[in-house]
C-alpha cells in the first residue's frame, strides 16, 4: 500500500488501528523536520549558535546602544559581513582583470603585489 500521506499505526489495548494523516500536507508535517530548500511557513529558520563570551558581550552592548534585540543585532552583523565579503570578492576579481590586462611590467608587478596582499594579507 503506497500513499503520499504519512501513515500512523495506533495501538489501543490489543487492537491496532491504521490512520492516514491526510489533512496535513507531507511537506509541512509536524513530525518531519524542515530541510534546507523547503520553504518555512514564517520565512525564518531557527538557528542555534555558540558565541565566545567576549563576542556575546559586545553583541549585547551594541544591541543596547542601537535599541535592538541581540538577535536582530546578530542578523544585521551577519548581513553586513556577507555584503562586505561580496564587495571584497568583487574588488578581487576587478583587480585580477586589471592584472591580466596590464601591458606595462611595472604596473603588472604592482597589481600582482596588491593581489598577493589581498590573498595572503599583509
Amino acid at each position: 500500500m503506497s500513499s503520499r500521506f504519512p501513515i500512523l499505526l495506533i495501538w489501543y489495548g490489543s487492537s491496532m488501528f491504521l490512520a492516514s494523516l491526510y489533512i496535513i500536507p507531507q511537506r509541512f508535517h509536524p513530525f518531519q523536520p524542515f530541510h534546507e530548500g523547503v520553504p518555512t511557513p514564517s520565512g525564518y529558520i531557527r538557528q542555534s549558535i555558540s558565541l565566545p563570551a567576549a563576542v556575546a558581550v559586545r553583541v549585547r552592548s551594541m544591541a543596547e546602544t542601537r535599541r535592538l534585540s541581540a538577535n536582530r543585532m546578530l542578523v544585521e552583523l551577519i548581513e553586513d559581513g556577507m555584503e562586505a565579503q561580496t564587495r571584497k570578492q568583487q574588488q578581487f576579481f576587478e583587480l585580477a582583470e586589471r592584472f591580466r590586462g596590464a601591458s606595462d611590467p611595472e604596473e603588472a608587478r604592482r597589481l600582482g603585489d596588491e593581489l598577493g596582499r589581498m590573498v595572503f594579507g599583509g
